[in-house]
């Protein structure tokens, strides 16, 4: 998106700006019918059971559900050209995402805006959480205009790297705190590739069920580097952003080779 909106800008980011929007209560602006409520039926305790009115965070079924409304919003942004929405714009879940020019602002914040509380009702748009800038934290990444590159967040270095001080490299790790500490290492791979090969020794670290005792396990020599790695890899990607994140252009051509696989 963002290299799309630069080619069209003439191959240069002046004048424009990112923004983000997020929908308020997100999965909460799904009501469900009279009719069907004894269908979310939960049992609280043996004698108390609970009927959910709208849409909830933990059931596996709602982002499934959700996910026609996120459709349905780009669909309109992208393709109703009555609403005369300017820039581009992009949907994860709950979170709009979009690139404009800076002139043009107000008339994208009002065009998402009325079209969102036109579907969801009054107050679907969280007026706290609209943003805009030249550089702005989406969905857990840090994207940067001026140096067209895109890092981790700072919210989540910090917890990344809590996660990786939560290890002992000398002694039993919880495989909880191991999973947790994986998971951040497979998900900034992304934005800092020299990330990738200490991912996977990670995630074998807790897969060695023959080394577990109560939920606990050893680090490997190659979990133990890879523990300290990502403690440095995170540091510097934070300090360091000019070395340790990644160029825009390089993730276009990720996505080239993804659709062509």
């Amino acid at each position: 998106m963002v290299e799309r909106a630069v080619e069209d800008n003439g191959g240069t980011t002046e004048g424009l700006i990112l923004w983000k929007m997020d929908l308020q209560g997100a999965f909460q602006l799904l009501s469900f019918k009279a009719q069907d409520i004894q269908r979310t039926a939960m049992r609280l305790t043996e004698d108390l059971m609970v009927y959910f009115l709208c849409g909830t965070f933990g059931w596996g079924g709602t982002p499934m559900a959700f996910q026609v409304v996120t459709r349905v919003l780009i669909w309109e942004l992208t393709h109703n050209k009555s609403l005369g929405m300017r820039g581009l714009v992009t949907m994860y879940v709950d979170d709009l995402m979009g690139i404009c020019k800076r002139k043009d602002w107000a008339a994208v914040q009002e065009t998402v805006k009325r079209l969102c509380e036109g579907l969801l009702g009054p107050h679907a748009i969280s007026e706290k959480k609209t943003e805009m800038g030249r550089a702005l934290d989406m969905i857990g990444y840090h994207i940067n205009l001026d140096t067209l590159r895109v890092g981790i967040a700072e919210h989540n270095v910090l917890k990344a790297l809590h996660v990786s001080y939560c290890v002992d490299t000398d002694s039993r790790v919880p495989a909880k705190t191991l999973q947790a500490m994986a998971a951040h290492a497979s998900r900034y791979k992304t934005v800092c590739p020299p990330m990738a090969p200490f991912a996977r020794a990670l995630h074998q670290s807790y897969r060695q069920c023959g080394t577990w005792i109560n939920g606990q396990t050893r680090l490997s020599a190659d979990a133990k580097r890879a523990a300290w790695m990502m403690r440095v890899l995170l540091m510097l990607a934070h300090g360091q952003p000019e070395k340790y994140t990644r160029p825009v252009s390089s993730l276009a051509v990720v996505q080239e080779e993804l659709a062509d696989w």
